[in-house]
């Protein structure tokens, strides 16, 4: 190899050192994921969004309600509002209510904060906005006068007809999902807040499909415009239902001047025996899911009692919210003192897209214990539409990969050929 050969060796090795250099960084930064194996553990997470607050107006001796509304994404199991004032205290769905008085006339900075401790990490928002509480907040509606005729406080003589008030209709609901775990002697209450954000009275009427286990009163009453109504929630009442795990739906039907809005509250019910010899607990690594696909999910059951366990019977179950189950299946699990594993579980192909419940149940003689965990089936159309945006998203980075991969390929292709030719010249020599 002569000295030109040597140099364009070098050179060659120079280049395919920056392009690996630079495929590592388009690598790295173009795609923020990573696959490791090990002990490591990555804790991620995303703050919650809390919905800016206008500024807000109330009188005294008159309620002041308020719903504030948040964004979560975790599992939104341990969430918690707070506030910076001493007119009230934010429950912890974000719902304000409270009478102000003539001592808190004046304008009043207000922070609201939430805080998300669902996941390995605590984290929060908050918002700030300003509450005026004064008397002359009251405004007197002003009626139209008949065709033709001056409006009364009117500053002209031709008069003129104020135009009609569109009818709004529409209610928020404190809770939209609700999950409870109890004895099977035992009975617990909830209350739920409706809210009239329409400008009219809005009657309406509670129904559901869990009349076993669940008491709901009143079924039916009026929400007063920008007023309220709470419902109270009686979790088995009768202190004697069955053990079991129990999902369904309330239905709040509200209806003013001819038009009807409803509003829906998924229920999940758990029922556990009095006395509980062996609990679970239930995790769903990958919640969202497509029809036909495996579900997994990692279960681990623990003896809560002195001695070892020999068999349990454990069971497990899909339910959708209307009541239907979808999968159901039973087995024996032995162990002594704790057990962990992974199950699989296959959907059903004709399963529709929405939110379901898997329930575990336990089961040792007497003792009856649960576990549940929500997840969510995708349709394939959706699915699709998702791989097809991540594409766009990523494309630009892939691009930056795949051109310097290319011209890498292209640069040895030419440096093979390049000394094929030249030992081809050099045989040629030789024969001469």
């Amino acid at each position: 190899m002569n000295k030109k050969e040597v140099l364009f060796f070098v050179a060659l090795f120079l280049v395919v050192v920056n392009l690996f250099h630079f495929l590592i960084i388009v690598t790295l930064t173009g795609n923020a994921s990573a696959s490791n194996t090990g002990t490591a553990f990555l804790c991620l997470g995303k703050a919650p969004q809390l919905s800016l607050i206008p500024t807000q107006s109330a009188v005294p001796a008159t309620i002041f309600t308020y719903q504030a509304n948040a964004t979560f994404f975790g599992p939104n199991t341990s969430i918690t509002y707070s506030d910076n004032t001493s007119l009230f205290d934010i429950n912890q769905s974000g719902y304000i209510q409270f009478t102000p008085q003539s001592a808190d006339n004046g304008t009043h900075p207000i922070e609201i904060t939430v805080i998300d401790a669902s996941g390995c990490m605590i984290l929060n928002a908050s918002t700030i906005f300003n509450l005026t509480i004064s008397s002359s907040n009251v405004t007197t509606p002003v009626s139209p006068g008949a065709p033709g005729e001056a409006v009364s406080g009117g500053t002209g003589a031709e008069g003129s007809n104020l135009p009609p008030i569109k009818p709004k209709i529409d209610f928020e609901i404190s809770d939209r999902s609700i999950g409870v775990n109890i004895k099977r002697s035992q009975s617990i209450e909830k209350n739920i807040v409706l809210s009239n954000k329409g400008n009219m009275h809005i009657e309406f009427s509670v129904s559901h499909s869990l009349s076993s286990v669940l008491e709901i009163t009143p079924s039916a009453g009026v929400i007063p415009i920008d007023g309220t109504q709470e419902l109270l929630l009686r979790f088995n009442p009768s202190k004697r239902s069955e053990t079991g795990v129990y999902t369904g739906t309330i239905t709040i039907t509200g209806m003013a001047d001819g038009k009807v809005v409803t509003k829906e509250i998924q229920v999940t019910i758990e029922i556990e025996s009095d006395i509980i010899i062996v609990d679970a607990s239930l995790d769903l690594p990958k919640k969202e899911t497509y029809p036909g696909d495996d579900l997994t999910a990692v279960v681990m059951i623990v003896s809560l009692g002195q001695r070892p366990v020999d068999t349990v019977l454990v069971l497990y179950r899909i339910h959708d919210f209307n009541g239907k189950e979808w999968y159901q299946e039973r087995e024996d699990v032995s162990f002594d003192m704790q057990t962990s594993f992974t199950k699989e579980i296959t959907l059903p192909e004709d399963i529709p897209p929405g939110k379901y419940i898997l329930s575990l149940s336990i089961i040792s003689g007497n003792s009856f214990g649960t576990a549940t965990e929500s997840f969510t089936i995708l349709s394939r159309e959706k699915g699709a539409g998702a791989i097809v945006g991540r594409a766009a998203q990523y494309g630009p980075a892939f691009a930056g990969f795949i051109i310097p991969l290319m011209l890498l390929i292209i640069i040895i292709l030419f440096f093979v050929i390049y000394i094929i030719e030249r030992r081809k010249e050099k045989k040629k020599k030789r024969k001469r």
